[in-house]
Formats: C-alpha cells, sequence, structure tokens
C-alpha cells in the first residue's frame, strides 16, 4: 500500500486510523500540492471571460476530460460531462426521465442505489410522476430489464456503497450478458444508468456502447470536492438539460454538449489539481499488486467479523473493500464509539445514505469499514484485533 505519512491525515492524527473510504478519501500531499498551484496560477473564471489566462484556464477543463476517458473511463460512443456533484448528476439525470416521455414512466431501481436517487424516485411516484419497480440483488440488471422490456430505466450501483457488492463492471463482457441483445443494441430497450462512485476506486471501466449513462465523483478518488464526471450516450444527450445554468454560459452550454452539467462555480484550480495527479492515481490504485493487498485486507477481515458469533454481515465473502456488518447486542454507532476508542479506527455508521434498502430488508444500522490505499498492516491487524474480542 501507499506509505500513510504521504498523506496530512496520518501525520496529523498518527494513532488513528481511517477506515470510511467509501464516504470520502483521504488526500495524498501531492494533490495539496497541485492545488495550492492552481490557486496561484489558474484561480480565474473559465467560459465567462475572454482574456487569454480564463481562456487557458478553460483549456484544462477538456484536457481532464480527455484524460479521464483515457485512464479511468474507456467510452464507446458516450461523451463526458462536467458536474460539481454526483448529486447534481442523479438529479438531472432523475429530471430528464422524469420529464423527456410523454407517459408516466417506469423505472426499475436497485434497493442498494444511494438514498438522493431513491428517495427523489419515491418522491416523484408518491405524486404520480412515476411508476418503480424494484429489485435486490437477487436478480440480475439483465433479468430485470428482460422482464420489463417497455421501462423507461434502469438504475443501479456498479459497486453497492452498502455492502460492497459488485453489480457492474469490464469483466461484464458482451457475451455474459443475459439480457435480449435487441434491447442493448438497438437503443430501444430502457435507458441504463450506473452509479460508478465506488467501482472507479478499485478500476477502471470499459463502457460498453448501450450503456446510456455512467458517473462518478472525485473525492471519492483521492480528488477533490466540487468535481464529478458523467459518461453520457446520444440517446440522453440528444435532449437533455441540465438543473443549472449558471452566469451567461448558455449559449456555451447548448454549443458544447460535453459542459452540459457544467456548474457556475466551477473550481478550476481543483480541475488543475485532479489532472495533475491523475498519474499518480492511476499508478497507486490501479495495479496487481496492489489490488491483491487490497483484496487481502478485505478478506482478513470479513474473515474475522465471521468468526466473532456477536456480528452479522450484510457484505458477501467476496467484496470488494467494502465490509458493513452489525452487533447483536450494542447499537452500530455505539460500536463504532467502541471501535474509535478501543481500537484506534474511524468507520462509518448508521444506514449508510441507503435508507431505502434497510427498510426493505427489515435490517438494523450497520457498522461500514471501508479500506483505502494508505491502509496499512499495522491498522489492520489493530481492528481485527478488536473484532476478534467475543
Amino acid at each position: 500500500m501507499i506509505p500513510c505519512k504521504n498523506f496530512p491525515f496520518c501525520r496529523s492524527y498518527p494513532d488513528l486510523s481511517y477506515f470510511d473510504n467509501a464516504a470520502t478519501t483521504q488526500k495524498p500531499d501531492i494533490f495539496f500540492e497541485k492545488l495550492q498551484e492552481g490557486y496561484k496560477k489558474y484561480c480565474f473564471p473559465a467560459q465567462k471571460s475572454r482574456y487569454f489566462l480564463a481562456e487557458i484556464a478553460a483549456e484544462y477543463i477538456e484536457r481532464l476530460i480527455d484524460k479521464i476517458n483515457n485512464f479511468f473511463i474507456l467510452t464507446n460512443g458516450q461523451k463526458i460531462t462536467l458536474a460539481s456533484s454526483a448529486t447534481v448528476i442523479a438529479a438531472s439525470l432523475i429530471n430528464h426521465i422524469l420529464t423527456a416521455s410523454e407517459k408516466i414512466p417506469t423505472i426499475l431501481l436497485h434497493i442498494e442505489s444511494h438514498t438522493c436517487i431513491t428517495e427523489s424516485l419515491i418522491h416523484a411516484e408518491k405524486i404520480g410522476k412515476c411508476k418503480i419497480i424494484w429489485f435486490d440483488e437477487k436478480k440480475d440488471w439483465t433479468e430485470i430489464i428482460n422482464e420489463n422490456e417497455e421501462a423507461t430505466a434502469i438504475l443501479f450501483p456498479a459497486i453497492s456503497h452498502i455492502t460492497g457488492k459488485k453489480y457492474f463492471s469490464s469483466s461484464t463482457k458482451e457475451n455474459q450478458i443475459t439480457c435480449k441483445k435487441e434491447l442493448l443494441f438497438s437503443k430501444k430497450g430502457p435507458l441504463i444508468i450506473i452509479d460508478g462512485c465506488q467501482l472507479l476506486p478499485i478500476e477502471p471501466i470499459t463502457l460498453p456502447n448501450f450503456i446510456d449513462a455512467f458517473f462518478f465523483t472525485a473525492h471519492k478518488m483521492y480528488g477533490p470536492y466540487g468535481l464529478s464526471f458523467c459518461a453520457l450516450s446520444d440517446r440522453i444527450l440528444k435532449n437533455f438539460r441540465p438543473l443549472v445554468i449558471g452566469g451567461n454560459n448558455k449559449n456555451i452550454l447548448e454549443e458544447d454538449n460535453r459542459l452540459l452539467l457544467y456548474p457556475e462555480s466551477v473550481d478550476i484550480p481543483s480541475i488543475y489539481a485532479f489532472y495533475e495527479i491523475i498519474d499518480w492515481i492511476s499508478e497507486n490504485i490501479y495495479t496487481k499488486m496492489k489490488m491483491e493487498h487490497l483484496s487481502f485486507f478485505t478478506k482478513k477481515l470479513h474473515e474475522t467479523i465471521a468468526s466473532n458469533k456477536r456480528y452479522h454481515l450484510i457484505s458477501p465473502q467476496e467484496t470488494n473493500s467494502i465490509i458493513s456488518f452489525y452487533d447483536s447486542t450494542i447499537h452500530a454507532h455505539d460500536l463504532a464509539e467502541k471501535i474509535l476508542h478501543e481500537g484506534k479506527g474511524m468507520v462509518r455508521s448508521g444506514f449508510l445514505c441507503g435508507t431505502t434498502f434497510f427498510e426493505k430488508k427489515n435490517l438494523p444500522a450497520v457498522v461500514r469499514i471501508s479500506l483505502g490505499i494508505q491502509n496499512t498492516d499495522h491498522q489492520i491487524e489493530n481492528l481485527a484485533k478488536f473484532l476478534r474480542k467475543k
């Protein structure tokens, strides 16, 4: 793994271990160096002014999008757009689904989708704006499409932020897809929208051409807050309009749909910093050795939790750096406090921005451990030692 000393958090809190990487990642020194450099050199309002420094700053938007296309998301006909957050992207996509069709849309929705998606659509259904068909881990997304050919859209996570279960990745080859081919390749089936926020911190993605939207956020990838991306298909882009258009950018946005989700207050220094650290991210995340190390840590903690009869796992054995469980004797928040004070570990507790999942599964609040590349053998062993206590 990457030396913890390369992260300011580790130097500021040397006795603590950070295990909430699914929520946001800690940032390495190189990020803060590049962010400071960006504020010194490129603190200009891109696209709103014609002086040359603003235009140079704006070039970093295009350069960043191109670099993401090369390192993180290999598109196949989709265009990558920029937004201030994954929530803005989700809201814009939901708005598109609810308004683009003349009839009431039917939406296939995975119960492990983020609360910002599920709660918005539950409200829309209550006021008669859509119909939701729920599905879970027992049914593959291709199966649910086969059963609902007339659905308007399907939304699901590539990796669940609740259980860590993987539902979509580059290993989902065309010849493995059981969905009726004509629904995918003729573009007559439902819009396929995937939340990739937990997948890209683990591995890059090659998108098949039938994926209509795939989004992720930089702050979960050792980058800044306020910067997210979405690969959109022509099927969406041809009549897609964002919820937020700021300043006098409207004409520019309509001319270049790569910037359709462009917020008024886009932070060019953050864009510059993320652009500059992408090579570092790729070198320190997407290597076989580092992924095997992370997988080993995850498996070790999963086995430790499974061996303690007090604990009940909701994450599968083959999880992806995320492990969620609950203690039958105390509340999740109390367990998280004990882990902090006795195990020196910072973990997430509660309903994990997944209230719908917990309600439908009738589950209590849980503790979630999510690992990052800065976590060390010593930190994992300290956490495992606490979890072994009967």
